[in-house]
């Protein structure tokens, strides 16, 4: 396919997309970015067709990357999993998130940053645990650490122990509820150490005959 632009008309339902007419028949459609570049009379041949539907399969795929951005912020990885699930090729995705990334949209030591802050603030969990969310989002070591360099197991322990406090009833037997927390504190992550502290604070203390599981221990 190649010819002669000779016109440029905006679709009515996808307002984003412009139709692109050679030679006076409906040749194909192009992103409104990527169709600015045309004008009445240009000739395209068909390696110029190609690199421009090959240029609009990358802003497709940046808008879509951008309306997934909206609701959250992702990382790298979420984004690559999600627009090639879209059926967008590797190396269109590449470029559509390199973009986003030369202007800080994509940003995973940001968005370390923001899953530890909101994790700490309305789940909270442990070092540990919070590693091994970012590591299965991609997050390499490096920007992992960063984000958790202030986290502090027993304050974040401690916070846990006080929001399921508020939803339980405060007449609850104390061996039960020690028992309850401290399960607890294990599924989120908690070594014993941090468990025990935690717990003696709230002068849940064990038993000289308590036997606990010390599997998970502390860092």
């Amino acid at each position: 396919m190649e010819g002669r632009v000779t016109r440029l008309e905006r679709q009515k339902r996808r307002r984003q997309r412009v139709s692109v007419f050679l030679d006076d028949e409906y040749a194909f459609s192009l992103e409104e970015l990527t169709a600015a570049a045309l004008h009445l009379g240009q000739f395209l041949s068909e390696d110029d067709i190609r690199e421009l539907r090959r240029r609009d399969e990358v802003c497709r795929a940046q808008e879509r990357a951008l309306r997934l951005l909206e609701v959250r912020p992702r990382s790298r990885f979420e984004l690559e999993q999600r627009l090639r699930r879209a059926g967008f090729e590797q190396a269109t995705v590449a470029e559509a998130l390199g973009r986003l990334e030369r202007v800080d949209l994509v940003d995973d030591d940001a968005f370390a940053q923001f899953w530890v802050e909101q994790r700490l603030a309305f789940r909270p969990r442990s070092r540990r645990a919070l590693r091994y969310e970012l590591r299965r989002q991609g997050i390499s070591d490096e920007a992992a650490e960063g984000a958790l360099e202030g986290v502090d197991d027993a304050e974040a322990a401690a916070t846990l122990v006080e929001k399921h406090l508020e939803r339980r009833d405060p007449g609850r037997d104390r061996e039960s509820l020690r028992e309850e927390l401290y399960a607890l504190l294990r599924r989120r992550g908690f070594g014993y150490g941090t468990a025990r502290e935690v717990l003696n604070r709230l002068d849940l203390t064990w038993g000289e005959h308590d036997v606990l599981d010390h599997s998970i221990e502390d860092e």
